[in-house]
């Protein structure tokens, strides 16, 4: 992103109400930190609505009286948390990896209360398949303090790489969200998807290899051109551009907002992890897939309509 030039890629709360205590370990505090002891955060929330002050321009062009919802989706294997890290490294920006993944499983149950932030902070049985924070966040400098208020924000959101299957019902409940897709090339999310099915006793069912992905991937690409013909607000951008410095100002300019020095450092760190797993796979043996007739069942249609999209 910012990195071919530097080495490697480029509310206030409302009123105070009863509170509870949340312990989050974020990486990397130092004990002297007037927030933290034994690198542990304590965070008194509030149970009542969080919003945040009226200060700047909403993204959809009036002044910020609350975050907007922000949900991140692509073809498993696509670069989902990538971009779910970099954009949630803005201070502005609260974006949970599947804070919310057992309610995006079968339907789409994610609601409005999801996203206030102290509904977010509170991870309840049925959210998802963690039950604490620890080490996920360690990408978020400001995690405690978007989970706490202390922070404007301008979004809130999740990430989940299938959230394009419900794009119905996500802008039925939030009509206001932005939803951003990435996507990457078919015969590459199929390598990836074959070689993590192969892996001896790994958490990647056998049955999702190459010739599934490119079923999802069409799956998907079908479906994010349903949301864009509908005229929502759909933002696309592909795993490779994700890595192209003149991306960093575009992809912020659609959300309205311009890159952080926090945003840059995240570039930078993503970066340099995209280059080793570039080397690191280029040591592994081949998949002596049959390429050809993978590429025959791409949706070639759709493959080139979404390398003509641009963010706007």
């Amino acid at each position: 992103m910012r990195a071919p030039r530097r080495g490697a890629l480029a509310g206030s709360l409302g009123p105070r109400g009863p509170a509870r205590a949340l312990q989050y370990r974020q990486p990397g505090l130092s004990a002297r930190d007037p927030v933290s002891r034994a690198r542990a955060v304590h965070v008194r929330l509030p149970v009542n609505r969080v919003t945040v002050r009226p200060s700047g321009r909403h993204p959809g062009g009036g002044p910020i009286a609350e975050p907007a919802p922000l949900f991140v989706c692509g073809c498993a294997r696509s670069g989902t948390t990538a971009l779910a890290q970099l954009v949630g490294s803005d201070r502005r920006v609260l974006l949970g990896i599947e804070r919310y993944a057992k309610l995006a499983r079968d339907r789409f149950a994610i609601g409005p209360e999801h996203l206030e932030p102290a509904r977010f902070a509170r991870i309840e049985d049925g959210d998802t398949f963690y039950d604490s924070f620890d080490g996920r966040h360690y990408w978020d400098a400001h995690f405690a303090d978007k989970l706490a208020g202390r922070l404007e924000l301008a979004y809130v959101g999740d990430k989940k790489p299938i959230l394009y299957r419900f794009w119905r019902e996500l802008f039925q409940r939030f009509p206001d969200a932005r939803l951003l897709f990435i996507y990457r090339d078919p015969l590459a999310v199929a390598r990836s998807w074959e070689r993590r099915a192969r892996v001896p006793g790994g958490n990647w069912p056998r049955a999702r290899d190459a010739g599934a992905a490119i079923d999802e991937w069409n799956h998907s690409s079908a479906c994010i051109r349903e949301a864009v013909a509908a005229r929502h607000r759909v933002g696309i951008l592909s795993y490779e551009q994700l890595f192209e410095d003149r991306w960093m100002d575009r992809l912020f300019a659609w959300l309205r907002l311009k890159p952080s020095a926090e945003v840059l450092a995240a570039g930078e760190r993503l970066g340099a992890a995209h280059q080793r797993a570039l080397e690191k796979r280029g040591d592994g043996e081949p998949l002596d897939l049959d390429e050809a007739a993978l590429e025959a069942r791409v949706d070639q249609d759709s493959w080139r309509w979404l390398k003509r999209k641009r963010l706007a």
